[in-house]
């Protein structure tokens, strides 16, 4: 991401990414009425995926324990143990994902 930063920069582009990206079931789908339909993506986990992007600095990539199980052997991570994110009662084991493996 940093590399694609400073390209962006060298271009006048001053523009930063944060992710947050967490696994599990949500509800995705047209939702609204024949008045306003909005495709959309809700639920839990959906908001967790957000309060860690909320929590994310520039370029930086947290993911839950959940997304980590699926990707272990793609990435290398730093944990960062109980996250309490706004709105979400109990806390979040996160990982800062720090380079893909190999």
């Amino acid at each position: 991401m940093q590399e694609l930063r400073n390209h962006w920069l060298e271009t006048g582009c001053n523009i930063d990414i944060y992710f947050g990206i967490n696994t599990g079931y949500a509800t995705v789908g047209n939702i609204g009425s024949e008045i306003q339909m909005n495709y959309t993506v809700i639920g839990h986990q959906v908001n967790i995926a957000h309060r860690l992007q909320m929590e994310a600095k520039p370029s930086q990539i947290l993911i839950t324990s959940r997304t980590l199980s699926e990707i272990k052997d793609l990435v290398e991570t730093e944990e960062i143990k109980n996250v309490k994110l706004k709105g979400i009662n109990k806390p979040v084991d996160v990982y800062n994902v720090l380079t893909w493996k190999g």
